[in-house]
């Protein structure tokens, strides 16, 4: 059982790659296929996304928990790629929603999973025993598609390729066949680990 939940705040207004890039890569030079190249790049982000479990383009989340982890436990931020954090809520004692300094807490974005901790000195303040009682608002991402590395486009290149020419779920008459090694072997360097499941439940 996760003791915690993600929620999409703001969603991505880019993907890695666009339909021009898609096109020239599947030697395609009309536009009658925009439309449905642009649908398969999205999914191709959205695999990408779930297979790393990173942030591909810049998106806003929630990390919700049932509390703290103590006085001064870490809280680790998934989807990498922390870009700022937007404000750290809590239910206190009395059912009031309060909102933390940011000077009570620090940052580190070193390594990945980004860690929130109580700043030096400080902890983690304390919150009535319910569900839902913290929210860290963050923003993460790799940014724009110019910010995206390489092997994340080649990976998203090749997946719209795929899904152009098969556009069913079951192909007949073919040779059954993995789809597609390269896109696994380009994201296994990107992979990001879930550290988030030790949280402890309020009840």
């Amino acid at each position: 059982m996760n003791n915690y939940a993600l929620k999409t705040v703001t969603a991505p207004t880019d993907e890695p790659i666009d339909s021009t890039e898609a096109k020239l890569h599947m030697a395609i030079d009309d536009s009658t296929f925009d439309t449905l190249i642009n649908d398969y790049i999205k999914a191709a982000r959205m695999y990408i996304e779930a297979n790393t479990n990173r942030q591909i383009c810049t998106a806003t989340y929630d990390l919700i928990l049932d509390k703290f982890p103590g006085a001064s436990g870490d809280i680790y931020l998934p989807k990498g790629q922390l870009q700022s954090i937007t404000s750290v809520k809590y239910i206190d004692t009395d059912g009031v929603e309060q909102t933390l300094a940011a000077s009570n807490y620090s940052v580190t974005d070193s390594r990945e999973p980004a860690i929130l901790e109580p700043a030096y000195n400080k902890s983690w303040p304390a919150t009535r025993l319910q569900r839902d009682a913290v929210t860290v608002r963050y923003v993460c991402g790799y940014g724009d598609s110019s910010e995206i590395p390489e092997g994340i486009k080649q990976a998203a290149l090749l997946m719209v390729g795929h899904y152009f020419e098969h556009r069913e779920a079951v192909a007949f008459n073919a040779v059954p066949s993995v789809v597609p090694l390269a896109v696994d072997s380009l994201l296994s360097v990107y992979k990001l680990g879930d550290a988030f499941q030790w949280y402890e439940a309020a009840h």
